[in-house]
């Protein structure tokens, strides 16, 4: 029955896959029994034809050893079949038997006295497999040949009927090798198919990786260049202006075109950041094909995150005539959530309700659906009056590289930003879907179920957001004063690069000395005192991991303070980011660099120069 089928599976740990043919098996007019590839061959299955040959119950036979069930035999077959089952479960593969086996087997006769009637049988063991390619049980077949025996006692017909039947056996092995070598042939295409599908995988990522960081480099030199430049420009035009008020001479002339330069590299300071989220969404794709994109889940003030996306928005928005208009809660929302990842996201799909409205409004709506003490539905509806889409072009929204509607409507981009904000909200266990019609707008819905924060928590972000941070500090604030200007060794092998960070440190009145690989860097640290190490990841003849190795085991060595050491690098990957702290960098910053953001960093970890970081008394410091 199937019950009996079913416990009979599991006590012997046969996978569902393992026999495919239950309906086959119960009705199969064959002499077939499984058993499992233990010491005693227990048997876990009979089909009711064997069953019967026996005389036998399933229950009878079931749970107990093979050879328990086993008829009288006249020699020594058992062993023989022993032998060939212990065979099939080592070289999972059949073994056909040539010899027939006599058995006597007990059959009711008259008065209830039992007769043993003489069978012959010829079998084949067979190993069933599970999808791993383990053998999960022994097949034990066997055909009742007596009939042929029985009339072939007559010289030479016996013996050619034994050899059909031989012949018959050698068959049913033959195919069943046949069988085996074809699913090890489709085994070993598969595991090849999926190792080169592996390695393409492998190469898509790496090039995406060195891509990333081959552009990142000269987008360094260029950004921080026009940085400073901008900076320069505000300076002369502000002193310029000081000059006019005071009538020495009129500088109307010059203040234009200073101020013409002024919005030049402005513009040139946006496309540059422009290229920055190009390739910052290259590399989110990276990671998310890769399986590495890493959410951080931590205290959210919801209500503040999204009117801080719709701010930032504000100036694009305003600058196409089009109404910018968030409709939010009268009360607080605090989740748990990856709130850089929900800002990109949201930055993302404002962007693009912008890009594609030419006349009328963007609206943000924020609802709160069954909320309770531990979860709180999140949907948050951006909707817009633009062009809308198509029924045709919506299967396509979300394909990568690909932008919809006709080619006149199409903006710049990559194409990556909706692929990659569905992966995003589907990582986070949410749902992004699309509702729009051709010249009728177009609505994008984020559904997220959040994790509620503590009140301990709750009370942290309300004291945040009653004290917020102060606008950015100026390069001479962003690091503490001192009586002696803090020292910065600079390890950077780009000259570009090198020229944007001296002056970037040196506007900041720090005192910069540079090194031009791992070795100078540590000929430098043994001539002089430094206060924070800023040091590149790649570099010719040492690099900066062995290099903050090195500087590492000599502080060790000598039970010196530790020098802050900050990585510099093009590489945005977390692995990047893990190895730079395993070889002892306190901080990882990746290019280019803002230059508020590299003071703020250093002002994080220089917070005294009473402990010189290195004693140069000390012996130096081995290359």
């Amino acid at each position: 029955t199937q019950s009996t089928w079913g416990s009979c599976a599991t006590k012997g740990r046969m996978h569902p896959s393992a026999i495919d043919f239950k309906a086959l098996w119960e009705s199969c007019p064959s002499l077939f029994i499984a058993c499992a590839p233990d010491d005693n061959f227990t048997v876990i299955a009979a089909t009711e034809y064997y069953c019967r040959s026996l005389n036998r119950t399933r229950d009878q036979l079931v749970g107990k050893p093979l050879f328990a069930t086993f008829p009288d035999s006249d020699n020594g077959s058992n062993k023989t079949i022993v032998d060939a089952l212990r065979k099939a479960a080592a070289d999972k593969t059949p073994q056909a038997l040539s010899e027939t086996f006599r058995f006597d087997i007990v059959q009711p006769g008259q008065d209830n006295v039992e007769e043993f009637q003489e069978r012959y049988w010829q079998t084949i063991e067979c190993p069933v497999f599970n999808d791993c390619h383990e053998v999960v049980a022994l097949l034990h077949a066997s055909r009742d040949v007596t009939d042929f025996v029985k009339l072939s006692d007559k010289g030479e017909q016996k013996q050619q009927l034994l050899q059909k039947l031989y012949s018959l056996n050698e068959e049913m092995a033959s195919k069943l090798y046949a069988a085996e070598a074809k699913r090890k042939e489709i085994e070993e295409t598969s595991k090849q198919s999926l190792a080169l599908a592996l390695a393409h995988e492998a190469k898509k990522t790496q090039f995406i990786g060195r891509l990333c960081h081959e552009l990142r480099n000269p987008l360094s030199g260029f950004l921080g260049n026009v940085e400073l430049l901008s900076e320069s420009l505000e300076q002369a035009k502000s002193l310029l202006e000081s000059y006019k008020a005071r009538a020495e001479a009129n500088h109307d002339a010059v203040l234009q075109l200073l101020d013409k330069a002024s919005t030049l590299s402005k513009h040139a300071l946006d496309c540059a950041a422009h290229q920055g989220n190009i390739l910052n969404e290259c590399l989110d794709i990276s990671k998310i094909d890769a399986g590495k994109l890493e959410l951080d889940e931590s205290p959210c003030d919801l209500l503040g995150l999204v009117r801080t996306a719709v701010n930032m928005m504000s100036g694009k928005a305003e600058a196409k005539g089009l109404q910018l208009l968030a409709h939010l809660l009268d009360t607080d929302v605090f989740i748990k959530t990856d709130g850089y990842r929900l800002r990109q996201v949201l930055l993302n799909l404002l962007d693009n309700a912008i890009k594609y409205t030419d006349v009328g409004s963007v609206n943000l709506t924020l609802q709160i659906h069954s909320p309770n003490s531990t979860y709180t539905d999140i949907v948050i509806t951006i909707r817009d009056t633009g062009v809308g889409i198509s029924e045709e072009d919506l299967p396509r929204l979300f394909q990568r590289f690909t932008q919809v509607g006709s080619s006149a409507k199409r903006q710049n981009g990559t194409g990556l930003g909706l692929v990659i904000s569905k992966d995003l909200i589907h990582l986070m266990g949410g749902e992004l879907l699309v509702r729009s019609q051709r010249g009728e707008g177009t609505s994008f819905v984020i559904s997220l179920k959040c994790l509620n924060v503590s009140d301990s928590e709750k009370q942290e972000l309300l004291r945040a957001r009653c004290n917020p941070n102060e606008s950015t500090p100026t390069a001479k604030e962003a690091v503490p004063a001192a009586d002696t200007p803090f020292r910065v060794l600079i390890a950077e092998d780009n000259p570009f690069n090198q020229m944007v960070l001296v002056n970037m440190l040196q506007s900041a009145n720090l005192l910069v000395d540079v090194a031009g690989n791992g070795c100078e860097a540590l000929e430098a640290l043994n001539k002089e005192q430094f206060d924070i190490i800023l040091m590149d990841i790649q570099m010719p003849v040492m690099n900066g991991l062995e290099a903050t190795t090195k500087i590492r085991e000599h502080e060790k060595r000598l039970g010196l303070a530790p020098v802050p050491i900050i990585g510099l690098s093009a590489n945005a990957q977390q692995s990047d980011k893990d190895l730079a702290v395993l070889s002892g960098m306190d901080d990882y910053l990746v290019k280019p660099c803002v230059k508020n953001v590299l003071l703020s960093t250093l002002s994080k970890w220089v917070q005294s120069r009473s402990s010189p970081a290195v004693d140069t008394s000390q012996p130096s410091v081995n290359a």
